[in-house]
């Protein structure tokens, strides 16, 4: 890009020389992205079985121990939305997850009363979620779906933001479909925290598949350019198990971390299994229609 997305301020700084790709960094705002390109079949190609098979997520025994780490974490995400929403005695609420990947998010919600809808560009993840919600989940881009606007109660966007060529885009829509004073999730990596300044170039969250890295200011920043205002923003916890890391480590290879991960394998699965929360490098953001 000749211009920053969000400022559009020129001149970029190269932050980063990665294998793949290099991460750049504006020089006004700090909003950064990385030069690495995909046409809209490669994207596609991406997700595919196997992209989701690297998170453990298939259709096996190991898909249930996953499910229910999963589930955790979005059961302390949507706690927390239920503090900033106005209407969450409401028995009719909508919440539209985007990402939605296999529906871990919105069996969540579901047992919370929420009408559940999903959008996934995967064909494979929304098979496994058109299992549980049917028709709700379309498969696709949220343009390409073309909701109403003033429609959604919630809108989650759990580890999505950072995969889009153009994010603020998806926020001006996310804001044309959420009612007033319906609340945004976001969960997106953040370039400013420890674990991206100890790691540098080997933070766990520069993957090919993410192409914008934002911090706290600039997501402020964004979120107010498009109709939403900041209500909280907090490091985000994840529920995790030894079991998950081991294989994530083993997929995403970093210098001795992957080799003290692997040599957990040998411990009983009991603990291999053991659910634990950990600050993951992420943010966690609230945001209200304005």
């Amino acid at each position: 890009m000749d211009k920053c997305q969000l400022c559009q301020a020129k001149n970029p700084q190269l932050l980063y020389k990665l294998k793949t790709s290099n991460i750049f960094r504006c020089t006004n705002c700090n909003f950064a992205y990385s030069d690495y390109k995909m046409n809209s079949k490669q994207v596609l190609n991406l997700y595919n079985e196997s992209y989701f098979k690297t998170w453990g997520i298939q259709e096996d025994e190991g898909y249930k121990i996953v499910r229910k780490m999963k589930m955790a974490t979005f059961n302390q995400y949507l706690d927390l939305i239920d503090q900033f929403s106005e209407n969450k005695k409401s028995t009719r609420r909508k919440i539209l997850d985007i990402g939605c990947a296999t529906g871990f998010l919105l069996e969540s919600a579901k047992a919370k009363g929420y009408i559940c809808y999903g959008v996934e560009v995967s064909d494979y993840a929304c098979r496994l979620a058109k299992k549980t919600f049917g028709n709700n989940i379309f498969c696709g881009s949220l343009k390409d779906v073309r909701f109403p606007s003033n429609f959604f109660d919630v809108v989650t966007m759990s580890d999505v933001l950072e995969h889009f060529t153009n994010p603020l885009e998806e926020l001006k829509e996310v804001c044309r479909i959420l009612k007033k004073k319906a609340i945004l999730l976001i969960v997106t990596p953040n370039l400013a925290s420890l674990s991206a300044k100890v790691m540098k170039k080997y933070w766990t969250n520069f993957k090919e598949e993410h192409l914008f890295y934002f911090d706290v200011e600039n997501m402020r920043s964004a979120l107010k350019q498009n109709g939403i205002m900041t209500l909280y923003v907090a490091g985000a916890k994840k529920t995790l198990n030894l079991a998950y890391m081991i294989d994530q480590f083993k997929i995403y290879k970093i210098p001795l971390i992957s080799q003290i991960f692997a040599g957990f394998a040998i411990l009983p699965k009991s603990i291999r299994t053991f659910n634990f929360q950990l600050p993951s490098g992420d943010m966690f953001v609230i945001g209200k229609k304005i």
